[in-house]
């Protein structure tokens, strides 16, 4: 979706790592919804995501720089495998994660704000109508801090 590396990411689009944290925070609300004993993720128990903020109540950090502000001569970060699939012009697994999570979440009645526009702005780059690059990032901010609350009241 961005053309980078994630290590590359975090440098250069502030959004990321909230975003990623709110990819977490939907899949837990969605697996205990669904009765699914979740096991930490990165460390935090599960109930400890679904108390993070809701993406609409935070204020949205700076936009991402362009990808020509990052070092040129830094070590270049392993492509992740949806990265891999978009350079080579393949079809990406995008609905097998996020895809996967915003089914299950529709089926449960729980919002997924944050994977549901990944998947839509990762299909938009797979067709070849949006090429791949770091203001990715905030397009999927900004369809997600629109959409509808993530309902967090799942039994732990």
């Amino acid at each position: 979706m961005s053309g980078l590396a994630a290590g590359d990411l975090s440098q250069i689009a502030p959004r990321f790592p909230i975003l990623r944290d709110q990819i977490a925070r939907e899949l837990v609300a969605v697996g205990l919804a669904l009765g699914v004993a979740i096991e930490p993720v990165g460390g935090k128990p599960a109930a400890a995501w679904l108390e993070l903020p809701a993406l609409r109540d935070l204020e949205a950090p700076a936009r991402s720089a362009p990808p020509e502000t990052l070092p040129a001569d830094r070590p270049e970060g392993f492509p992740p495998s949806t990265l891999q699939d978009v350079r080579k012009k393949r079809r990406t697994e995008v609905d097998y994660l996020n895809g996967y999570v915003s089914r299950r979440g529709r089926e449960a009645g729980i919002a997924t704000p944050v994977n549901d526009a990944i998947v839509s702005i990762l299909k938009e780059v797979e067709a070849g109508a949006r090429p791949p690059h770091p203001s990715n990032v905030d397009r999927v901010w900004d369809l997600a801090a629109g959409a509808a609350p993530v309902a967090t009241r799942v039994a732990v």
